[in-house]
């Protein structure tokens, strides 16, 4: 399968992904038995069912079966209750900062306000703020709408460029007010 993958699908791999295609491959073999499995479950139900006179129940009963397990198997390796997420409980992580206080504190007090946030993995793309019901100037998703997208100056996944003066990183505080932002949370740590 993998080189059927790469010789006719996906000619010139990087040897990269080429590698990590490599320790993949017992994966996606187990995948394609179980998957070839419970196709030969459903047409063997389907056979019955037409052949041999399975009753609808029985058919359907079969295949909520075959559902469930395929249900357990996916679930198993993918979903799963964590105690600790990155050396944290959970209780730990998904408490606000003190920026985040503070600002949760302003939104009992003040008018409804929006909040730039420009720390996360990509700059510009924290969207940890909405966690806790803060409006954020730069959306909470990557794909938010496409029109909004175009005013803050958000091209793919890239930073609100029509926010702040990418330069000397100072923000325009024109739009910013037409958005109603107030304050600003800027990863000083790293910049």
């Amino acid at each position: 399968m993998t080189s059927f993958w790469t010789s006719v699908v996906y000619p010139g791999i990087e040897p990269g992904k080429m590698e990590a295609l490599g320790r993949a491959q017992p994966f996606i073999a187990r995948g394609f038995l179980i998957a070839t499995v419970l196709a030969g479950g459903v047409l063997g139900l389907s056979w019955a069912s037409l052949k041999k006179g399975l009753s609808p129940s029985l058919l359907v009963l079969g295949l909520g079966v075959l559902l469930f397990a395929d249900q357990i198997r996916v679930d198993d390796p993918f979903i799963r209750t964590m105690s600790q997420v990155w050396g944290q409980t959970f209780q730990q992580w998904s408490a606000p900062d003190p920026n985040v206080q503070y600002l949760l504190d302003r939104l009992e007090t003040e008018e409804p306000f929006r909040v730039l946030a420009m720390g996360g993995n990509q700059f510009g793309q924290d969207v940890k703020p909405g966690m806790y019901g803060l409006e954020l100037a730069n959306g909470h998703h990557p794909n938010d709408l496409a029109r909004y997208r175009e005013l803050i100056g958000m091209a793919g996944s890239g930073a609100p460029g029509n926010l702040f003066d990418l330069r000397d990183g100072s923000p325009k505080l024109g739009l910013l007010s037409i958005l109603n932002v107030r304050y600003i949370i800027w990863p000083v740590q790293r910049f």
